[in-house]
């Protein structure tokens, strides 16, 4: 790449953003590009935009939207001479050197540079349908990024099956790791309110069990001593709280017969899941 250093004074109108940044470069937040735009209303724009011969800028993005919002009618841009298929390369290192991205969003660049040089012909990736190579893939990719193996294999499941998560991924919003929970959950089957009454009557069941076993191992009444005794006082209370919680366990299902009542006030399922919190 050749690079004129010399900074010319352009008119914004004449300026446009390359068509590869939306894919490289990934938007500000809400509340800090509302700060970067105050901070441009009261600095100005101090850093030259980098474009290409045709006008299209390829490094400051912000810096020229904040521009045109802002009615700024002149910037100052450096000019470079770079060849078309070099440029998403150059985005993509001008962003992961300078630019202040989550780890997910690191990887989302490596990982569109990537693919975007495999479409283009640019590059070799190794076939991801191959177990052997598909693993070679993602810690080539993962070391690229500065993320484990398993973490660049998530992006990847999620940007094949879910590009709506794998978005949220690439501009800030969600972690790898939450995007592809989010993934997983979505896929699971739907739980029916029978399986969710079975699965919270087996798990009372079960808390119930542990009492009665965890109880066996607690200091008991000492007979030697009066029940006014701070020990037999402690033990008493200690088996009315148990006593209680086992009886409002063993209880719940019964909330089956009063569900219209329930229903006015929450969603039953939420309301014995209260119940079993307690």
């Amino acid at each position: 790449m050749t690079q004129v250093n010399e900074v010319v004074e352009v008119s914004v109108s004449q300026l446009s953003e390359h068509s590869l940044q939306s894919q490289f470069s990934p938007d500000m937040k809400t509340k800090d590009w509302a700060k970067f735009l105050t901070e441009i209303k009261r600095n100005g724009i101090l850093q030259p935009l980098f474009a290409t011969k045709g006008f299209k800028v390829i490094d400051g993005r912000h810096r020229l939207k904040a521009a045109k919002e802002l009615g700024i009618e002149n910037v100052n841009v450096v000019f470079v001479d770079i060849p078309e298929n070099e440029i998403a390369s150059y985005i993509t290192a001008t962003k992961l050197l300078r630019d202040a991205l989550t780890k997910g969003q690191r990887a989302c660049l490596v990982l569109n540079l990537h693919e975007y040089e495999f479409r283009s012909g640019q590059g070799k990736r190794t076939d991801l349908s191959q177990k052997c190579e598909k693993l070679d893939t993602h810690k080539m990719l993962a070391e690229q990024a500065s993320i484990s193996k398993g973490s660049m294999g998530n992006l990847i499941s999620v940007k094949r099956n879910r590009p709506d998560l794998y978005d949220k991924v690439f501009d800030g919003s969600y972690s790898i790791g939450k995007a592809h929970a989010q993934m997983k959950l979505d896929e699971a089957p739907p739980t029916t309110e029978e399986e969710r009454q079975e699965e919270l009557d087996e798990r009372s069941s079960q808390i119930v069990k542990n009492i009665s076993k965890g109880e066996l191992g607690q200091a008991q009444f000492d007979e030697s001593l009066p029940m006014t005794s701070p020990h037999n006082t402690a033990v008493s209370l200690r088996k009315a709280a148990l006593s209680a919680t086992a009886t409002v366990l063993n209880n719940t299902g019964k909330l089956k017969e009063v569900e219209e009542i329930i229903l006015k006030k929450c969603k039953k399922a939420l309301y014995i899941t209260q119940v079993l919190t307690i």
